[in-house]
């Protein structure tokens, strides 16, 4: 069944996946047990198959597009209000999960003090940049 037969919208952007993971796990012995040159070997192939995936996407969201389009399907773009309302009750569940979770609350604040991180080198890409800044971040102790 293709997206057109589900329905009639296409919300942008794509505010609930901020980043795709593309990424390889290997056991940690296994991987000790690597010789320095093939764990090159697969961190080049890594880094290679990241870039690749990143185009690939790219042009498949071009391309679906266009099928949204012919198909009828209306594409609506999220206004910046309305990310800073989603960003509002996003961070906090953020703040909700990092007050239950000390993990949580670690990974949080890594990704976020990051993205916080990011925003400046971002914005002096704009509007060439990859992504959106946030307008603000959830209250987990970033600096």
């Amino acid at each position: 069944m293709g997206f057109a037969e589900v329905t009639k919208y296409n919300i942008t952007p794509g505010w609930h996946q901020p980043a795709s993971a593309l990424g390889v796990m290997i056991n940690k012995k296994s991987w000790d047990a690597l010789t320095p040159e093939l764990k090159y070997v697969i961190e080049i192939a890594a880094q290679a198959n990241m870039s690749q995936m990143s185009a690939y996407y790219d042009h498949l969201n071009v391309e679906s597009l266009k099928k949204f389009e012919q198909a009828g399907t209306t594409v609506y773009k999220l206004s910046d209000a309305d990310l800073r309302t989603i960003e509002k009750y996003a961070w906090e569940w953020v703040e909700q999960q990092a007050a239950k979770s000390p993990d949580y609350k670690k990974v949080a604040q890594s990704y976020f003090q990051y993205m916080k991180d990011y925003a400046k080198i971002r914005s002096y890409n704009e509007p060439f940049g990859h992504g959106r800044n946030l307008s603000s971040y959830p209250n987990i102790g970033l600096k």
